[in-house]
C-alpha cells in the first residue's frame, strides 16, 4: 500500500513537472507542482511582509505623529557692500550748568514796633517824663530845633521814618503864643531874639527861660489859655503875630517846626514817647 502511495505520489510528481507536448509551460497537475516547490519562499516572503508592517513594541498599535514642523529657512549670508559706510554726524550738546544761587543767612529781625494809631489820628502827645524833654529835630538824628515837655501836642504831618535805632514822625508846625516876660525891663526875659536885638515878625526867637517847667505855648495870649507844648531852652521859634500884651506880660505868636519827634526805640520792649490821639 505504501509502495503503491509512493509510486502514485512520484509519478504526480513527474507529471507536474514534465512539459506539454508544445514545449509551453507546463499546466494543470505540472503548475501545481511549481507552485509546490516555491510555497516555502512564497511563505517566508508573507511573513516578511508581515513582520515589516508590524511595530516592534510589544504589538500596540501607536500611531505616530506626522512631523508638521516647518522647515528651518536657510540664512545665506549677503556679500559685504563695497560702497563706503554713510557716516551720520553726532551733534555734541554741552549742558551750562547754572549755578546755585547761594542761600543768604536769614538774619534774626529785631522785633518793631508798630503804633496802634487809629486812623482818624492826625495829632501826638508827648509821654516822655524826662527832665530834658523830647526834641524836635530838623531831620532823624540831626540837630534839634525845639524841645516839648510831657503833655505837648503835635501834629502829625505824614508816615514814619527809622533811622538810628528810632522811629521817627514829621511833626507839622505849631503855631501858638509865648510870653516874652514881663514888660518890666528889670525883670528877666523868657524869649530873646537869636540874632540881633528885639524882637519882630519874621525874626528868629530863642526860648531862654531856664526853669525846669519849661515855657508853655499856648493858644491864645495869657496864661489862662490852652496850653499846646511846652518849651526847653533852646528851642528856636519864628515870630509871626505880636506883640500882645496880657497882665503885664508880652506875648508872641510863634511857629515851631515843622521837624521830626521820635517815637521810641525800634525794640517794641522799650517805653514808648508819643501817644497818639484824636483829632
Amino acid at each position: 500500500m505504501v509502495a503503491a502511495m509512493e509510486r502514485s505520489s512520484g509519478h504526480r510528481r513527474r507529471e507536474a513537472w514534465e512539459p506539454s507536448e508544445d514545449g509551453r509551460a507546463p499546466k494543470g497537475p505540472a503548475m501545481w507542482g511549481i507552485c509546490g516547490r516555491w510555497r516555502p519562499a512564497a511563505l517566508g516572503l508573507v511573513l516578511l511582509v508581515v513582520l515589516g508592517c508590524t511595530p516592534l513594541d510589544g504589538g500596540n498599535d501607536v500611531v505616530r505623529p506626522r512631523d508638521t514642523r516647518a522647515a528651518i529657512p536657510t540664512i545665506t549670508a549677503l556679500p559685504a557692500s563695497s560702497s563706503s559706510p554713510t557716516i551720520v554726524p553726532s551733534v555734541a550738546i554741552q549742558l551750562s550748568a547754572t549755578p546755585a544761587t547761594p542761600v543768604t543767612p536769614v538774619t534774626p529781625v529785631t522785633p518793631t514796633f508798630i503804633p496802634t494809631q487809629p486812623p482818624t489820628a492826625t495829632r501826638a502827645e508827648v509821654i516822655y517824663a524826662g527832665e530834658e524833654g523830647l526834641h524836635l529835630r530838623a531831620a532823624p538824628n540831626e540837630a534839634k530845633i525845639a524841645t516839648f515837655l510831657k503833655g505837648s501836642l503835635l501834629t502829625i504831618r505824614g508816615t514814619p521814618r527809622d533811622a538810628g535805632g528810632f522811629r521817627w514822625w514829621p511833626v507839622d508846625t505849631a503855631v501858638g503864643w509865648v510870653a516874652e516876660g514881663s514888660s518890666d525891663p528889670s525883670q528877666p526875659v523868657w524869649l530873646a531874639p537869636l540874632e540881633g536885638s528885639g524882637l519882630g515878625i519874621g525874626r528868629t526867637a530863642q526860648v531862654v527861660y531856664g526853669g525846669g517847667d519849661g515855657l508853655n505855648l499856648r493858644r491864645a495870649p495869657g496864661p489862662g489859655s490852652e496850653k499846646i507844648a511846652t518849651l526847653l531852652k533852646p528851642s528856636s521859634l519864628v515870630v509871626v503875630d505880636g506883640p500882645r500884651t496880657v497882665d503885664g506880660v508880652r506875648w508872641w505868636m510863634v511857629q515851631v517846626g515843622p521837624g521830626w519827634i521820635a517815637e521810641g526805640a525800634l525794640d517794641v520792649s522799650q517805653p514808648r514817647w508819643l501817644k497818639f490821639v484824636s483829632s
